[in-house]
């Protein structure tokens, strides 16, 4: 990190000189097996609160080894991707006997006591700490962690560090202004998210206008056929570490957010650095994503490329079914529910591929089958344009998200520059 003009007082140390990085558990833990204690999984921290929002409990026995050790007012930073560059981060507080065991993908830092726990909190928040940390990664694509040295290594400002009771006094008036900013901004935010899911609404209800649900009834000269008569499952799958030199358009679940429509932006990766079996698509295929089918992700891909085995990769019969079709059936509400219904696994839960191939798609005019693919290619217009008239609900959507993600980083920044 760079040292700019700081008032004077002062002074970057290094993050030991402030906080304990990793800290043993203490030799005298002793508890019985049976004794709750406090446990943070990944999931239960919010990356956009900053918070644990799902604290559970395990008896002591089944969390006392493979698990971190923290304790109370412990900072908790995410070492792993995506988890990281997401801002998974929080101060861990009401820990049962003041202590708890969470995730291995956790960095515990453990502040000092003329140091308060916030202030290393919102530093490590801070996205300019996170795009270093994110360039020090070690490891493969998909598994890149921050080590521990990269924390080390690190500095970090503290106001009048050799006067501890001045020092604490300005940390915590230079948090509470941020608190109280950050209420503020949580407030607009909470307004901004209504709008966003009214925006959503508008796609979900032309979906289900022009795309009815069999099991509701359909219109005259209107069929239901099981997806697995319409289209195929293609397995495709490529080991491209077997190919080290090729480089490769690469999309993960990432690569598109929550019931977005348009395509993803190329990703290309040489083949090395893709230690995974992915599978291989081409601009015959739809890529359903069947990891938290809640989510809707669907691709309809115009590029040739390969992706992670959480797309079931489907070509769909040309003569009887488009591509963009089937994709807009799959974003609807009653196929989402019906694909999250038949899900299994509670913390990844999974579409059920056999139920999928069960689910009946609507066709329009079913006897007649080019008629139905004009009246298919008539459907997708029309939805395509509606989508681009929400799409730009949500770039303004979107927008004034990345606004608010600003506001709050400008905060930051100049907490820590002094200037707050």
């Amino acid at each position: 990190m760079t040292e700019g003009n700081y008032f004077d007082g002062w002074r970057f140390l290094s993050m030991p000189e402030v906080c304990d990085i990793n800290p043993t558990r203490p030799r005298n833990l002793t508890y019985s097996d049976e004794t709750l204690t406090s446990f943070v999984p990944m999931a239960a921290v919010d990356d956009q609160q900053g918070k644990i929002v799902d604290l559970q409990t395990r008896p002591f026995g089944e969390i006392k080894r493979g698990y971190t050790y923290f304790e109370e007012n412990d900072v908790l930073f995410a070492k792993i991707t995506p988890c990281m560059e997401n801002g998974k981060s929080a101060i861990a507080r009401e820990l049962i006997n003041g202590f708890g065991f969470g995730s291995t993908e956790f960095h515990v830092l453990r502040p000092h006591r003329s140091i308060l726990p916030e202030w290393i909190y919102y530093f490590v928040r801070r996205e300019p700490f996170r795009q270093e940390a994110k360039t020090n990664f070690r490891g493969a694509v998909g598994q890149q962690r921050v080590p521990q040295e990269f924390l080390q290594n690190h500095s970090i400002p503290i106001p009048y560090p050799d006067d501890p009771d001045r020092s604490l006094a300005i940390q915590s008036r230079v948090i509470s202004r941020i608190e109280n900013i950050f209420r503020e901004l949580a407030e607009a935010s909470r307004l901004h998210e209504k709008i966003v899911a009214d925006t959503n609404r508008l796609m979900d209800a032309a979906l289900a206008e022009m795309l009815p649900d069999p099991e509701n009834g359909l219109p005259e000269r209107w069929g239901a056929i099981p997806l697995s008569a319409l289209a195929s499952e293609e397995p495709n799958q490529i080991i491209p570490s077997d190919h080290p030199s090729d480089t490769y358009n690469y999309w993960g679940l990432d690569a598109i957010s929550e019931g977005q429509n348009a395509e993803p932006l190329p990703n290309y990766i040489q083949g090395s650095d893709i230690k995974s079996t992915c599978v291989s698509f081409s601009s015959k295929h739809v890529l359903y994503s069947k990891l938290r089918p809640y989510l809707n992700k669907v691709i309809v891909p115009s590029v040739n490329g390969i992706g992670s085995t959480e797309w079931v990769v489907y070509e769909p019969n040309p003569n009887l079914l488009r591509r963009e079709y089937l994709a807009f059936v799959m974003r609807t509400k009653w196929f989402v529910n019906l694909a999250s219904g038949s899900s299994y696994g509670a913390r990844m839960p999974r579409a059920n591929k056999s139920v999928l191939r069960e689910i009946k798609i609507p066709i329009p005019f079913i006897s007649d089958t080019v008629q139905s693919l004009s009246i298919q290619d008539q459907i997708v217009e029309r939805i395509t344009q509606f989508s681009y008239d929400v799409d730009n609900m949500q770039k303004g959507n979107t927008q004034q998200e990345r606004l608010l993600a600003q506001l709050e980083q400008s905060i930051l920044a100049q907490a820590f520059q002094g200037e707050l």
